[in-house]
């Protein structure tokens, strides 16, 4: 919940009952190795997060009335081990009460 920019080490959560910015819907661990640039990340989270909404919400991205970001390792946090890309699913309207799970909107 809330606005978030820059690294995220840690991450205020709330209950789904409670109204909220934003929903982890999918969480995505990446193969370990070297740290693959940040543009690969990227381009991973994008694909894996766009595939998980459509399960996730019930409808395909493109037709979506909700949107996503992500949290993706960095080339610091991979050195210390952190491969996951968390997605999240929002309403760019506003907060929601409840999960998105199955929305279909």
């Amino acid at each position: 919940d809330g606005d978030v920019e820059g690294e995220v080490s840690t991450v205020k959560t709330i209950d789904c009952a409670e109204p909220h910015d934003s929903e982890a819907f999918a969480s995505v661990i990446m193969d370990d190795g070297d740290f693959p640039g940040d543009q690969a990340v990227a381009d991973q989270a994008v694909a894996d997060c766009t595939t998980q909404f459509t399960s996730f919400v019930g409808i395909d991205y493109n037709a979506s009335a909700l949107n996503f970001s992500y949290y993706y390792p960095t080339s610091a946090s991979w050195e210390q081990g952190d491969r996951e890309i968390l997605c999240l699913v929002y309403d760019p309207a506003g907060q929601v009460t409840g999960t998105l799970a199955g929305a279909a909107r």
